[in-house]
């Protein structure tokens, strides 16, 4: 059996309510977040969509994804990432993941394994959903999820027979979602030079 081509997706169609500026274009590497996500997806991935809302702009050297069910989430983001391609197999990045980096993402692909629906990083004995790979078997995993109303994609893998992988280091799915969380980032990166 073939290996199903691995294609990036970066998540950047949220609002940032609780950051209170648009986590896309913030910048921790000399560009904003969405173009160094899409960038870092390229170095293991055919081709590298991001996902966004209809009334986003982002400059069209970008393959943009909007989402065909912008209420759900990266729920739906997800889904219309699978359903757009679904021979394809999704590595999916969310945009507020600014510390996770080439070496994270070279050690999700190697361990990936196409025979579960979805290969995740486990952050605090959960699986992370927004920095996994997921095989073309989950979209029907997840159209059985949204017909009963759960768009949940920490839910769908913690009842999925999934691969789970524990990061090297934690600071790879440290997210920003608060100002708090903003200032952790930029002194870590600070105090790396």
């Amino acid at each position: 059996m073939r290996l199903p081509r691995l294609c990036g997706l970066v998540l950047a169609g949220g609002k940032s309510r609780r950051l209170g500026e648009d986590k896309s274009f913030l910048d921790f590497h000399g560009k904003p977040q969405y173009a160094h996500a899409a960038d870092l997806l390229s170095r293991e991935c055919a081709q590298v969509l991001i996902s966004v809302r209809q009334d986003q702009d982002l400059p069209a050297s970008y393959t943009l994804l909007p989402d065909d069910d912008p209420g759900l989430g990266p729920f739906g983001a997800i889904l219309t990432a699978l359903s757009a391609h679904p021979d394809s197999a999704w590595l999916v990045l969310a945009v507020d993941l600014p510390l996770f980096d080439l070496e994270a993402l070279r050690v999700l692909v190697a361990h990936r394994n196409p025979d579960k629906i979805v290969t995740a990083f486990v952050h605090n004995e959960w699986p992370e959903p927004l920095a996994a790979i997921w095989e073309p078997a989950a979209l029907q995993k997840l159209r059985t999820f949204k017909t009963a109303g759960n768009y949940s994609p920490t839910d769908l893998l913690r009842q999925a027979d999934i691969e789970t992988v524990v990061p090297a280091r934690t600071e790879w799915l440290l997210n920003v979602n608060r100002p708090e969380d903003l200032d952790q980032v930029r002194a870590i990166l600070q105090a790396r030079g």
